[in-house]
């Protein structure tokens, strides 16, 4: 076991597990069985797992701004503030809806037979969500049985195609990708 002490006054001991190298300088150090106090107070225990100390005499980091905002207090470029919950409108609900169909379809089974249905529901209610149809396509490149379907789907992705110039690239690619499901 090695005992490290800092000037700070924190003492860490334990059992050297890991020594990682970057570009060939020691950077990390992992110990097992490790204790860190700070006089009688532990910073870290034993059964809380491996305790990974960094190496060097500064870290530099990639954020613009300090890491503790609690310490520094708030900056000209970060202003904490609470997110309010969305709110979602009936019509956004519905196509969540249609969504988590698509996600039942792919994750049971047993919920396929009702493919067709969720397709002609599509078509009236979420008419230009294009990868909502690439996703039912993929879906039924993946069952033979629903090649009809597949053709249908396929049909109505070129007419969105038409419909949605700015997202026919998209479509475009959502349907060669589609090519390669078995």
């Amino acid at each position: 076991a090695y005992k490290l002490k800092f000037k700070s006054g924190v003492v860490i001991l334990g059992t050297v597990e890991k020594l990682n190298h970057i570009s060939g300088i020691l950077k990390i150090v992992t110990f097992k069985n490790a204790t860190a106090k700070l006089n009688d107070e532990f910073l870290f225990k034993p059964e809380w797992g491996l305790y990974d100390v960094a190496i060097g005499s500064q870290i530099t980091s990639v954020f613009g701004g300090p890491a503790d905002r609690v310490a520094y207090g708030e900056t000209d470029d970060f202003k904490a503030t609470a997110v309010s919950a969305p709110v979602y409108n009936e019509r956004q609900k519905s196509l969540f809806a249609l969504y988590q169909n698509v996600r039942d379809m792919r994750l049971k089974p047993e919920a396929l037979p009702q493919i067709t249905a969720l397709f002609v529901k599509a078509k009236t209610t979420a008419v230009s969500e294009w990868l909502l149809f690439l996703e039912l396509l993929e879906i039924c490149k993946a069952n033979p049985k629903f090649s009809s379907l597949e053709v249908d789907i396929k049909e109505h992705l070129d007419n969105l195609k038409i419909q949605l110039p700015k997202s026919s690239d998209v479509i475009s690619d959502g349907l060669k990708l589609s090519h390669e499901i078995h």
